[in-house]
C-alpha cells in the first residue's frame, strides 16, 4: 500500500537518509516526486545550519 512507501520515505529522511538514495529506492524518475515526501517539523529551521 502506498502509506507504507510514504512512510518508509518520511522516516528515512528524518534519520538522514539522502533524498537522492530514497529517490532511487523508491523509483521516482525526478526528485520532484519525491520532494512530496519531505515535510516540515514544528522545530526544523534552515537557522540550525547557519555557523554560530
Amino acid at each position: 500500500p502506498h502509506w507504507l512507501r510514504h512512510s518508509h520515505a518520511t522516516h528515512s529522511l528524518d534519520r538522514g537518509a539522502p533524498v537522492q538514495l530514497l529517490q532511487a529506492t523508491l523509483g521516482h524518475s525526478s526528485l520532484n516526486q519525491t520532494s512530496r515526501y519531505t515535510h516540515a517539523r514544528p522545530n526544523d529551521s534552515t537557522g540550525l545550519y547557519l555557523p554560530k
